[in-house]
């Protein structure tokens, strides 16, 4: 079962192993942890340095936590939400589709469904994660010219960015 998209992006996410992940020490002296997602600490970014380009869409939403340059809206018509594992899902938080659960989630009363080789449960979730085949996802059309092929671990390609190259 893929992963649901990342806030700000339309395609499921292949799950990642960071048991096969070496992670080099970020050069800074108060690391971050991973992003979800990701493997790795990472080090905070300083936006003054960081120039974004203006994003394709007439009204941007602003920064995710962590990054520096405003986003696009998700195009919601195009994602498809799993039923969040809760009574009374709260609805989705802005510049994201889909309905989402009220922290701390009960799990209790979830039934998750097995699978070969399951990743661990994320933070916020009743069931863990199974690996991906990527050949069976179905990955967005790219606005950007020269498309980066996918990180470790995702499926899809992905436009580059000046973030990319801190």
């Amino acid at each position: 079962n893929p992963l649901p998209p990342l806030p700000g992006q339309c395609c499921p996410r292949c799950p990642v192993d960071c048991s096969l992940v070496l992670c080099a020490r970020p050069p800074c002296e108060n690391p971050l942890p991973p992003l979800p997602g990701q493997c790795c600490p990472r080090c905070p970014v300083d936006c003054s340095l960081v120039l974004c380009a203006r994003p394709p869409c007439e009204n941007p939403l602003p920064p995710l936590p962590g990054q520096c340059c405003p986003r696009c809206p998700v195009d919601c018509s195009l994602v498809l939400c799993a039923r969040p594992p809760c009574k009374d899902p709260l609805p989705p938080r802005r510049g994201e589709c889909c309905p989402r659960c009220p922290d701390p989630v009960d799990c209790s009363a979830v039934s998750c469904l097995a699978c070969d080789n399951p990743l661990p449960t994320p933070p916020g979730e009743c069931c863990p994660r199974c690996p991906v085949d990527c050949r069976l996802v179905l990955c967005a059309t790219l606005p950007c010219k020269y498309p980066l092929p996918p990180r470790r671990g995702e499926c899809c390609p992905r436009c580059p960015s000046l973030i990319d190259y801190q």
